[in-house]
């Protein structure tokens, strides 16, 4: 839904001769951007649940020793046989986990895209009118084009 009226944006603000260049700018950011987006929101997730599952394991009613175990071999991916009874507090306390970090790593592409758009705001101009002999002069031989 943003793509088509940001590259709309990007090219009306230049002369139309620079339109390709105004247009392929926006391609390479949005490239650039899919790319880092996809990286720091798989960061913030895998660190965020990480960070929050012990919290979340104590706060369900595991010992503390026994939730950090548990955390670390949930992070580590080395998790065997849940201790007995506690199967449904650890998928309890990953899911409450998971969807805290969650928040934080939607939250976090919200904002950035919050400030992309205040900067096209404060960036972006509009286009001056031009008049068809003024962007072409070789129709009307008033120039050369090189």
């Amino acid at each position: 839904l943003i793509l088509p009226p940001t590259t709309a944006a990007a090219v009306v603000s230049v002369p139309h001769r620079e339109g390709g260049m105004a247009s392929a700018t926006v391609n390479m950011f949005r490239q650039v951007g899919n790319t880092l987006g996809a990286s720091i929101t798989g960061t913030i997730i895998t660190s965020g649940l990480a960070s929050r599952l012990p919290a979340e394991l104590v706060q369900h009613g595991v010992a503390p020793g026994l939730a950090a175990h548990v955390a670390r071999a949930v992070s580590n991916g080395s998790a065997s046989d849940p201790p007995p009874g506690l199967e449904h507090t650890i998928l309890a306390s990953a899911g409450d986990a998971f969807t805290g970090t969650l928040h934080v790593a939607v939250l976090v592409p919200g904002i950035a895209s919050g400030l992309a758009a205040l900067a096209t705001v404060a960036f972006i101009r509009s286009r001056p009118h031009i008049t068809d002999a003024q962007d072409n002069p070789e129709r009307t031989g008033q120039g050369q084009v090189l």
